[in-house]
């Protein structure tokens, strides 16, 4: 008549453990699972909620990924399981990203008129929109390349400049930029094939080179251009095989701001009207060239001709000839201006303007405290670096600065020809004007 108490049994059924609790004169079988999901569902969900909202759970991931020391060897599974976790779930965030920087680039390109049409507009490829762009569409992504890109004197520069500031709040790196759109710009359809990108480019050059001449006829420009070496090297060289160099001409059109132009319009204006002046059209068309002197017999034929010298020019009645002192200051004399112009030789006032060799002085005296505040350890974070006596003298000619005031650029085809020789530069000026 005895009885059976706090006794317990375990079964293993299917390869799983089970739990049997028995209390009292009768069997009350519960596993252990269903006693959690009972009794501590609640207190675990509470306790999961907590644990993902703790600022301690990167610490505890850190823990997890890279044990603290041990006496034996470190556990490496976990870590192993993190990389590999860490690794998906970037690559599955960077590619969401992309997806949505793609669909803005495909959004692009069917709100023009043509597929390529967008590429001639280069407000688009201007870096501040590109970096918009990759600040509104992946900042992940960027982020984690401007990390990754960040070389360590950088990192301790930027560290120094500002201590407490992070990767979140400084713009995103060239690069960075550029590798985010590259990737973006192929995986948009279209733009992967062989014709799209030669079409591309056809229309790019072709728009390009109406822009240019529009310019032209319109604003005062300048051509430069250089010699352009490209080198195709061969690494294992033999007797028919060797490195091979072809030489081109690389040019750009620079049109010139009106501002400018207007400044070099003034100053011709200004000597047409003194050559004018000084020397009428009459007296040019009416004076025949003099015949050339024969040389004297007495002149030896190896000695070098030298031109006569100028007569001086006759003085007016009432003044006095010019000083040829020249510690005497030019005020001291009266000079016609005309004159000075009519000759076309430097004039004793261009050497007495003492106002511009004091301009000179400050603007060096400028420059050497600033190659000394640069070179010298210790001087480029003084605060008298930035004192109103120390800041540079103001300009002698202040040009119009703004946006409508910009040097615009214009870069014409690469031609086969070297310009290195007489012929080359003749060749190139004549394609430039063709």
């Amino acid at each position: 008549m005895g009885s059976v108490s706090n006794t317990s049994a375990s079964t293993t059924s299917f390869g799983r453990s089970e739990s049997t609790f028995i209390s009292g004169p009768h069997t009350h079988g519960q596993t252990l699972e269903r006693i959690i999901s009972q009794d501590g569902k609640r207190p675990l969900k509470i306790a999961r909620r907590e644990l993902m909202k703790s600022s301690l759970l990167p610490k505890i991931l850190d823990k997890l990924h890279t044990p603290p020391k041990y006496t034996g060897a470190r556990p490496k599974a976990a870590s192993k399981a993190l990389d590999e976790w860490a690794w998906n779930h970037t690559v599955r965030l960077s590619r969401v990203e992309l997806d949505k920087c793609a669909a803005q680039e495909r959004k692009e390109e069917l709100s023009t008129e043509n597929e390529t049409g967008h590429l001639t507009d280069f407000e688009n490829l201007r870096y501040t929109n590109l970096m918009d762009k990759t600040n509104d569409f992946t900042p992940n992504l960027v982020r984690f390349l401007r990390a990754v890109g960040e070389t360590k004197p950088k990192a301790r520069n930027r560290r120094k400049e500002n201590p407490g500031s992070t990767l979140e709040g400084i713009q995103p790196s060239f690069p960075a930029v550029m590798i985010v759109h590259s990737l973006a710009f192929e995986m948009a359809p279209r733009c992967n094939r062989y014709s799209w990108s030669t079409k591309a480019v056809k229309l790019l050059s072709e728009s390009q080179i109406k822009k240019t001449k529009q310019m032209v006829l319109k604003h005062a420009c300048f051509v430069s251009y250089d010699n352009l070496c490209l080198s195709k090297a061969i690494k294992a060289q033999r007797g028919d095989r060797h490195t091979v160099t072809d030489n081109g001409t690389a040019m750009t059109v620079v049109q010139m701001p009106d501002s400018v132009k207007e400044i070099f319009m003034k100053a011709v204006e200004e000597d047409v009207v003194l050559d004018h002046t000084s020397e009428p059209d009459t007296q040019i068309e009416s004076t025949p060239n003099p015949a050339p002197e024969p040389l004297a017999p007495t002149m030896d034929p190896l000695a070098p001709i030298r031109d006569p010298a100028p007569a001086p020019a006759p003085t007016p009645a009432g003044s006095e000839p010019a000083p040829t002192n020249p510690d005497i200051a030019e005020s001291d004399w009266p000079r016609s201006e005309a004159s000075s112009a009519q000759s076309g030789e430097p004039a004793w006032d261009d050497f007495a303007d003492f106002a511009c060799y004091g301009r000179i002085a400050k603007y060096n005296q400028f420059l050497v405290f600033e190659i000394m505040f640069e070179t010298v350890p210790g001087l480029l974070d003084i605060p008298i670096r930035h004192s109103d006596q120390l800041l540079g003298p103001p300009p002698r000619h202040i040009m119009p600065s703004g946006k409508e005031h910009q040097t615009r650029y214009f870069m014409l085809g690469t031609v086969p020809i070297d310009e290195l020789s007489v012929a080359g530069n003749i060749q190139v000026i004549e394609e430039i004007l063709w």
